[in-house]
């Protein structure tokens, strides 16, 4: 019996496709032929502002095209990412990931099941990743799959409460009260002072601010098991006398955002964490283990933690 195949990816196939494929690699040229085709039409569409064809490899039973962002920042590189994805989501159609594949598969003249599509950070072997995106055909439909670079913070939401001799504030008079700059003073005072003790070898750790003008974006520097304190190897490892050297230092990086609506304040924002044994201010790019990567469980429940003292900590400077 024929596996059922979407109608509508069958419809940009040419009949070639149907044909058993023997060792795909004996197709290269046409492969990296029809990888400029590809890129030409994500240009015509206005992906190729954002996407480029970084490289293919070429297997026997599959074809992996990978992708690469213009953006070197990885925060830049996720806002992109999720631009993309809001504009198709919820809208009928295809996704935006059905896109990129459906239309690689057709120009290539592949099989859904031996083509693959993959989007890095970044391609330097030396380097580890910290965005990527994996899309391919399985169960019957095209899937996406992937990590990084960062666990979001659910939003934090301020409503005017009664809190000044049981009088319920104003929407207006919360907002005029509690302003982007104020807001954004109160979270950068409370992140002082709760890692004020929280430093490797009795340094206090540094906090870099990096932007407090549209975006509160900041980074804690040298913090001691902040994130991983209750890590269940380390707890085993110092029972017994060793030293837990991996989780010694940790990078934080924390990105705040401050907007108004009819109904008062909300406050959304992300997180990323970075753990290793060297030195922060000298250590090389990829010297560290992403958290979102490894250590995905301890990283969320850090974030619940430090959502709710952040929601307190700004009510507070009302």
């Amino acid at each position: 019996m024929m596996k059922s195949v979407p109608f509508l990816f069958l419809f940009f196939l040419c009949s070639t496709c149907i044909a058993a494929q023997d060792d795909l690699r004996q197709d290269s040229a046409f492969f990296f032929q029809q990888a400029e085709v590809y890129q030409t039409w994500l240009d015509k569409v206005g992906f190729g502002q954002y996407l480029k064809v970084q490289e293919l490899n070429i297997e026997e039973n599959e074809v992996w095209i990978n992708l690469a962002f213009h953006e070197q920042d990885v925060e830049g590189i996720t806002a992109i990412w999720d631009v993309l994805e809001n504009t198709y989501a919820g809208k009928p159609g295809f996704n935006l990931e059905e896109q990129l594949f459906y239309k690689a598969a057709a120009l290539m003249e592949l099989d859904e099941e031996t083509l693959g599509i993959g989007l890095f950070d970044t391609y330097d072997l030396l380097k580890s990743y910290s965005f990527y995106r994996e899309i391919d055909f399985d169960n019957g439909q095209v899937q996406m799959k992937g990590s990084g670079p960062k666990a979001r913070i659910e939003p934090i939401k301020i409503f005017p409460q009664g809190l000044k001799g049981g009088t319920l504030s104003s929407v207006r008079k919360l907002q005029l009260s509690l302003t982007k700059e104020k807001v954004y003073t109160c979270i950068l005072d409370y992140a002082k002072n709760r890692f004020t003790t929280a430093g490797v070898d009795g340094e206090v750790p540094e906090i870099k601010l990096r932007e407090n003008q549209k975006n509160l974006w900041f980074e804690v520097v040298n913090v001691r098991k902040e994130v991983l304190q209750n890590t269940n190897l380390c707890g085993w490892l110092e029972s017994l006398g060793l030293d837990c050297f991996w989780a010694k230092r940790e990078l934080l990086t924390f990105l705040f955002t401050y907007d108004t609506n009819g109904s008062g304040i909300i406050i959304t924002g992300d997180i990323s964490g970075k753990v290793g044994s060297t030195n922060y201010f000298n250590a090389r790019k990829g010297s560290y283990r992403n958290m979102e990567t490894e250590f995905a469980d301890e990283l969320l429940a850090y974030l619940d933690d430090f959502t709710v003292e952040v929601s307190r900590q700004v009510r507070k400077c009302e």
